[in-house]
């Protein structure tokens, strides 16, 4: 995890957060309706979240806004999920949805889709 950026936003994000796992999962099927499966690789379960923040002030907006688009979609960055919260918690995601709604003058609303991924 060298040169990783660490994402600390101005403003945690709302709760609920909702933690969303789709597993790779190969299977098999034989005859009389029995099926094999086995894990697609040894990192087969990433985690997958949606962030949101609500009514946001300009600055908290700019900061979190900025961090976010610097990544591109492709470049990952360090976070550690509000449940860990002990040891060695952080993970390595990627942005791979984000949102914006200006609600008014000084108010704003961001939701991202991160999801974590597993490289060198």
């Amino acid at each position: 995890m060298a040169g990783e950026p660490t994402f600390t936003p101005v403003v945690n994000p709302i709760f609920s957060l909702t933690d969303d796992h789709d597993p790779k999962i190969r299977m098999l099927k034989f005859g009389d309706g029995y099926i094999a499966r086995v894990k697609d690789g040894i990192n087969n379960d990433p985690e997958k979240m949606t962030l949101k923040w609500e009514n946001l002030t300009q600055a908290e907006y700019t900061s979190i806004w900025a961090f976010i688009t610097a990544r591109g979609g492709d470049q990952a960055f360090l976070w550690t999920a509000p449940w860990l919260s002990s040891g060695n918690t952080q993970r390595k995601y990627v942005f791979t949805r984000y949102k914006r709604e200006k609600k008014d003058a000084n108010a704003y609303d961001i939701d991202a889709t991160i999801e974590q991924v597993f490289e060198a």
